[in-house]
């Protein structure tokens, strides 16, 4: 099936792409825990795609489609979002939209996922922060699309990539692209289980 062109988003409109995502996102586990009302969680995503989106075009990429029905959030080798970033991003803001809990959990599982990526990952990779396509346009090989300009621009660069997934049926998707699955892991203190998958350069 013909995909349509992708592009890397370079404009300040993020928010059309942030409410795709936020759709596509909206029974993830990660997110679920985070903030476990659905309505709050529909309310809310938004903005904070809005800012994951900003991240990603500040210490990477983002790939999307003229539609804005799918994205690829990249962080490039060696770059990683500091204090400077996340208030450009946003993120600062967030509190004032977010209850209390899951602003704490928010931190909790960014510090966890920090925290295991570097011990994982000691050497410069790029790290696929987020892939999300529109619940209406997936199972049509847009997902794959979206990622294929990073991985074919890291095997030309003989660069790894890393990723984490909370959703088990995932991991076949990510291994057809050649990542392997390094090892399953649980937030603690009730948290979501993930996945944490390496890809190497081909």
């Amino acid at each position: 099936m013909e995909q349509p062109p992708v592009i890397r988003l370079i404009d300040s409109d993020v928010r059309p792409l942030a409410e795709t995502m936020a759709r596509a996102f909206l029974q993830g586990p990660n997110f679920v825990y985070t903030q476990p009302d659905e309505a709050r969680r529909r309310q809310t995503l938004p903005a904070m795609f809005s800012c994951f989106i900003r991240i990603g075009q500040q210490v990477g990429t983002v790939y999307t489609t003229d539609e804005r029905n799918g994205a690829a959030i990249w962080a490039a080798p060696g770059r990683h979002a500091g204090f400077i970033d996340s208030w450009r991003a946003g993120f600062l803001a967030l509190p004032l939209r977010l209850r209390f809990s899951a602003v704490v959990r928010l931190g909790q599982l960014g510090t966890h996922l920090s925290s295991k990526r570097r011990a994982l990952m000691p050497e410069p990779h790029w790290y696929l922060m987020a892939l999300a396509v529109d619940p209406y346009q997936q199972g049509k090989g847009l997902g794959s699309h979206l990622i294929r300009p990073v991985l074919t621009q890291a095997d030309r660069a003989g660069q790894a990539c890393y990723l984490e997934t909370f959703v088990r049926q995932n991991l076949h998707f990510y291994e057809k692209h050649g990542f392997q699955t390094l090892g399953k892991c649980t937030l603690p203190n009730g948290g979501p289980t993930y996945w944490t998958m390496k890809r190497l350069s081909t």
